[in-house]
This record gives structure tokens, C-alpha cells and sequence, in this order.
């Protein structure tokens, strides 16, 4: 099921150019300054954006994935690989700027491979993905960049960090803040506490494991039924 997903494609050629092309610009910027990890990193998931908006049900409604999704075949873990599928491309470019910036001596390699700066990469793969389910590939990255354009000209004040604060709804204003740019994760504020990257985490999961159910009863089969 992995090498069907994977042949297939489910991002573009020109996410795949892009993604190098990013990747060894990323590589250069480190080597000639290591402080610039964030800004390598920041710019893969822009385009993580777009190659995790992979858009399942139009290219399942097409056909395309009949073979994996007839015959009493897993449906979620069909969902589960081709997420794994639209993700793995821009982890292995993630990890290979890292090793980049490792090299370097980068300060920040650490939270990249296991902090906050991870966590901003899982967010993006998720979100990207579950909001992409039902449209054409690559569009939900570009409504989420529209969204967030919109907010830094009308309401810049909804993506500011809210500040220190232990109390729920001052977590919640938090993740809030992460959910709809993950960018804050890269780079941003030194303060970010654990509970509110805890919390955009599980929002996060909460919206692509419900995504998952539902597409478990899709009727996507173009096969002959009996």
C-alpha cells in the first residue's frame, strides 16, 4: 500500500522543484550564517502549505485509488498512508536542513527535531492536509496563505502573541494563534509556553482524526458493484 501511494504521487512536479529548490537554498543560508535555520525552515512550510494539500477525495472520486480502497481493504489505512505519502517529501528535506544546521553548530537543531519547531511542521501536515481532503490539490495551502494574508491586513491583532498567561482561555487564545500560524513556532517569541503548543497539537490532531472517520464512509468506489 506504501509504494502504491507513493507512486502515484499525490503532491506535484512543481511542489517536488520547488521543495529542492527550497531545501538547497535553505542549505546555502545555513552554511554561510547558522542563526538562519528559522528562516530555512519557515520557508518549507510554506511550501508544506501546499504539498500536503493533497486532496484525497477529488483524485478518489477520479478513480485513482480504487485499487487500495476496493476489496476489503483498510480505508483508514489507506487515509493514514496517503497522508504519510503527502508528508514524508517535505520531513526528508525538514531533517535534511536540519542535519544542515547541525553541522553548522545551529542553536536551534534541537527544538527542530524534538520542540516547538517540530510541532509547527506536524500542524502545517495536518491542517493542510484535513482542510484539503474534499478540494483540488494544493488549494487548501493557498486558502490558508489567502486566510492568512487577510488577517495580517485586517486583524493583526487575532495572530499577536497574547502574552504570559496560565488561565484557560488564555492557552486557548494562544493555540489559537499557533493553529492559524504555525509560523509563530519558527522564529517566533521565546516565551511560548508548553500548554499552548500542547493544546494547537491536539487541535490539530483532533481535526485530522476526524477527517479520517469521515472519509472511512465516503463512497469514493467507481468499481461495478454486484
Amino acid at each position: 500500500m506504501v509504494s502504491f501511494f507513493f507512486a502515484l504521487r499525490p503532491f506535484p512536479v512543481s511542489g517536488v522543484v520547488a521543495l529542492a529548490a527550497v531545501t538547497l537554498y535553505g542549505a546555502v543560508i545555513v552554511a554561510s550564517s547558522p542563526g538562519e535555520l528559522d528562516s530555512a525552515l519557515g520557508l518549507l512550510l510554506f511550501v508544506q502549505m501546499f504539498m500536503a494539500s493533497s486532496g484525497f477525495l477529488m483524485a478518489a472520486h477520479r478513480g485513482h485509488f480504487d485499487p487500495m480502497l476496493g476489496y476489503g481493504r483498510s480505508r483508514a489505512a489507506a487515509l493514514a498512508v496517503q497522508w504519510g505519502a503527502s508528508v514524508v517529501p517535505a520531513l526528508v528535506a525538514w531533517l535534511a536542513l536540519v542535519l544542515a544546521g547541525w553541522v553548522e553548530g545551529s542553536a536551534v537543531v534541537l527544538s527542530a527535531l524534538a520542540g516547538r519547531r517540530l510541532a509547527a511542521f506536524f500542524i502545517v501536515s495536518a491542517i493542510a492536509w484535513s482542510c484539503g481532503f474534499a478540494l483540488p490539490r494544493g488549494a487548501a495551502g493557498a486558502l490558508w496563505m489567502g486566510v492568512l494574508g487577510w488577517l495580517l491586513l485586517r486583524h493583526p491583532d487575532l495572530l499577536s502573541w497574547a502574552g504570559p498567561g496560565t488561565s484557560a482561555l488564555a492557552v486557548t487564545r494562544r493555540a489559537m494563534s499557533i493553529v492559524a500560524c504555525p509560523f509563530l513556532l519558527i522564529g517566533g517569541p521565546s516565551g511560548i509556553d508548553a500548554a499552548s503548543v500542547t493544546a494547537a497539537l491536539a487541535a490539530s490532531c483532533v481535526l485530522m482524526l476526524t477527517v479520517w472517520r469521515a472519509g472511512r464512509w465516503i463512497d469514493v468506489y467507481l468499481v461495478e458493484r454486484a
